[in-house]
C-alpha cells in the first residue's frame, strides 16, 4: 500500500502522505498500522501528529529511534518486550512535549460505538473521482 522502495512513485503513497498532512485541517485522522516499520515509506511515518508504538521486533528499532529520540536509549531498547497493552505515545511537539509510555485498555467507557465513516467516498469526495 505504501512500500518504502517506490514511495515516491507510488500513487497511494503520495494520496496517503496529502491525507495525513491536509486531513488535521479538516476533522481527518489517518491510523498506520504494521508490524514492519522498516518496510513503510519514511514520510508517511513521521507525518502524523501523535504516534502510538507498541512492542516492535529489535530489527526494526532502527527506524523507530528517529522518531522517539527524546526516550532514554534503555527505554528505546526495551520497546521489544513491552508488555501487551503497553506502547509509547508520541508525536509532534506542539501536540505532545515528550514521548511517554503509557498503558492501552479495552475497557469501553461508552454504551455505544462510534460511526464507521466510509473511507472510499470521503476519498472520493476530497479527491474527486478518479480515486478508486
Amino acid at each position: 500500500f505504501i512500500p518504502r522502495e517506490r514511495s515516491k512513485k507510488s500513487a497511494t503513497a503520495r494520496i496517503l502522505r496529502d491525507l495525513i498532512r491536509r486531513g488535521r485541517h479538516h476533522a481527518i485522522s489517518v491510523i498506520v498500522i504494521t508490524q514492519y516499520p522498516d518496510s513503510i515509506d519514511k514520510e508517511t511515518l513521521r507525518i502524523p501528529c501523535t504516534k502510538f508504538i507498541f512492542a516492535i521486533e529489535p530489527g526494526h528499532l532502527g527506524e523507530m529511534k528517529t522518531l522517539i529520540m527524546d526516550l532514554p536509549e534503555e527505554l528505546i531498547n526495551s520497546l521489544p518486550s513491552l508488555p501487551a497493552g503497553t506502547c509509547i505515545l508520541t508525536g509532534t511537539k506542539d501536540m505532545i512535549q515528550r514521548s511517554i509510555p503509557m498503558k492501552v485498555t479495552s475497557i469501553r467507557s461508552t454504551t455505544h460505538g462510534g460511526v464507521t465513516p466510509d473511507f472510499m467516498k470521503e476519498l472520493r469526495e476530497f479527491y474527486g473521482s478518479d480515486v478508486s
